[in-house]
């Protein structure tokens, strides 16, 4: 590092240390004369000037986005189908299986992420430690993947209004609408107005589930006005297991929506401010969200609602949430509507984060020429506008075609297109870490000194890929044998296994026309790109030099104090 110090003097005699990231960084794509006294432009400078984002969402902001963006209905009603398919050991099996495969997810991308905060999120990963053509499958199949979520919280949105409006005195389309307006206004403004909206819904969402998990411990121990103490009475009657292997394999489908939503982190890494402080502060706490939500939560609900509860079983909408049903059961009557506009909160919120997700995904795969570059398109302030056009008009026009029986088989088949996507990014992400490591030991790089990293690595990897595949199979299984499917024609179990399981030819297909139309070639690991991690290694040397000036600087004044007034 050349030499750091302008030597300036103040008014009060003072020598002080001017710091320039133009005296310590040669690299032709980072501006000149940026101070690191001026935090807002430091970390906007960190942004590549051909991507157009500008780090806006605040530490706080993306901890809340972290913890709560992704918990909509897979978690409020998504259990209480777990539970019915695959009884109190199936649901326990499935979130706790999946919960540590997620852990491991958030770790390791965190992990990349913290060091090499880049716009693009994992699909930039995937293609700096990899290969262009994984990437290229990832990119598109995580962007319609998200396309279809908000089509499918567009739906369930209708289904929690049902618990107000039974008779359905408002058409489905008109919430549509609604619903539609809602999110298209929540994503006009610039990222820092989508931070500020995302942390106070996530807050409320982790408020409520926070309260309702404190709430089933209450109803378990025989705390609410029906009935006493339950405790594990249910696992013995009606049953401990429901639908035997098939049950389990439903319930792991199952639980991998509810843990949709996961890769935020590195999705939004390119808009945050202090991306090397705040993300370990983001990822280090999510053992315990996902412990005490998930884990805790598919105990709790074991203990308060049986697999056979009428409602569960035969109701729609928020009236299967488990919560709610236990709730019902227990004979409280406030609490469920309230807890069930809390869930429409959080359809919305979700829904709100498809479509930024969606849209940063399109322009990651376009800025990264992964595309046609169009779709990256962003005006002054940094809006992806024809990304965004696009998730919402494609979410939007596949939540109308679910309003019909003719457009519902078409919304199944589209749907059927990301049926397993979440665990395709979850191994993307995985492989992107162990060449990661492969490309850092290669040039030398201790990752030991990193904030953040996988301790446990290669056994997590080598774990969780291992129950990744398993998951594979449980879900061909499923695809084959289907539940009835002894009840089931012919056409109708191939129906189920290409709805079960479409989307593995597909990202398969997506990555083979990559591979042999553009030859793309694995990355070797002494020619990986951390240029982006070395430059903030010396962004972070260049404050710490800032901090012991001022350290420097107030010990001086004290001393200055000390010797006219109290010596």
């Amino acid at each position: 590092m050349s030499d750091l110090h302008d030597k300036g003097v103040s008014k009060n005699g003072v020598v002080e240390e001017i710091i320039t990231l133009s005296d310590s960084i040669n690299t032709d794509d980072f501006p000149d004369n940026v101070s690191v006294g001026d935090e807002e432009k430091l970390m906007d400078a960190m942004v590549d000037a051909d991507v157009g984002y500008k780090r806006q969402i605040t530490g706080r902001q993306v901890l809340m986005i972290t913890f709560g963006a992704g918990i909509g209905t897979g978690f409020w009603v998504g259990m209480g189908s777990a539970l019915r398919q695959g009884g109190p050991f199936g649901i326990v099996f499935a979130y706790t299986i999946e919960a540590y495969i997620v852990y491991v997810m958030f770790i390791q991308t965190g992990e990349m992420t913290a060091y090499q905060p880049i716009h693009g999120g994992f699909i930039n990963q995937i293609k700096m430690y990899t290969d262009d053509a994984w990437s290229f499958a990832q990119g598109i199949n995580f962007a319609f993947n998200w396309m279809i979520v908000l089509a499918a919280e567009l739906t369930a949105g209708i289904n929690i209004i049902r618990f107000w409006d039974p008779q359905h005195v408002v058409s489905p389309a008109a919430w549509i609408v609604v619903f539609g307006v809602i999110y298209a206004a929540c994503n006009v403004w610039p990222v820092k107005a989508y931070g500020y909206i995302e942390y106070v819904q996530s807050f409320i969402k982790i408020f409520a589930m926070a309260g309702v998990t404190l709430f089933m411990f209450i109803a378990t121990c025989g705390g609410l006005p029906k009935g006493g103490p339950i405790g594990y009475k249910y696992w013995k009657t009606p049953g401990w297991d429901r639908n035997g292997i098939q049950g389990i394999c439903l319930a792991l489908a199952q639980a991998g929506f509810s843990f949709g939503g996961g890769e935020h982190i590195a999705v939004v890494a390119g808009e945050v401010k202090q991306p090397r402080k705040f993300i370990p502060r983001c990822v280090n706490p999510i053992f315990w969200r996902l412990c005490v939500f998930f884990i805790g939560n598919a105990w709790l609900i074991t203990m308060n609602v049986p697999y056979d509860d009428p409602l569960l079983n035969n109701a729609s909408g928020s009236l299967t949430s488990p919560y709610i049903i236990t709730m019902l059961n227990g004979g409280v009557k406030v609490l469920p509507h309230i807890l069930n506009a809390l869930i429409l909160l959080s359809v919305i919120s979700c829904g709100n984060s498809s479509v930024y997700i969606g849209s940063r995904s399109l322009v990651a795969c376009a800025d990264l020429k992964l595309i046609h570059p169009v779709f990256g398109k962003k005006d002054s302030k940094g809006r992806p506008w024809l990304a965004n056009i696009i998730v919402f008009v494609v979410g939007m026009g596949l939540a109308f075609l679910n309003c019909s029986s003719t457009g519902e088989v078409v919304y199944n088949w589209f749907n059927s297109l990301c049926a397993l996507n979440g665990y395709f990014t979850w191994l993307s992400i995985y492989l992107s870490h162990w060449r990661f490591r492969k490309g850092l030991a290669a040039q030398g790089i201790d990752y030991k000194k990193f904030k953040l990293y996988d301790r446990l690595f290669p056994w997590t990897t080598y774990s969780a890929t291992f129950i990744i595949f398993c998951l594979f199979v449980a879900q061909f299984y499923i695809g084959i044998f289907p539940l009835g499917g002894d009840d089931m024609s012919a056409a109708a179990r191939t129906q189920n296994f290409f709805l079960t399981y479409l989307c593995v030819p597909l990202f398969l297909g997506c990555y083979a026309y990559y591979k042999i139309r553009y030859k793309s070639q694995l990355k070797k690991p002494e020619d990986m790109n951390f240029s982006y991690g070395k430059k903030w290694d010396e962004v972070e040397q260049l404050e710490a030099v800032r901090d012991a000036e001022k350290s420097k600087s107030t010990k001086n004044k004290i001393n200055v104090y000390v010797e006219r007034f109290l010596a």
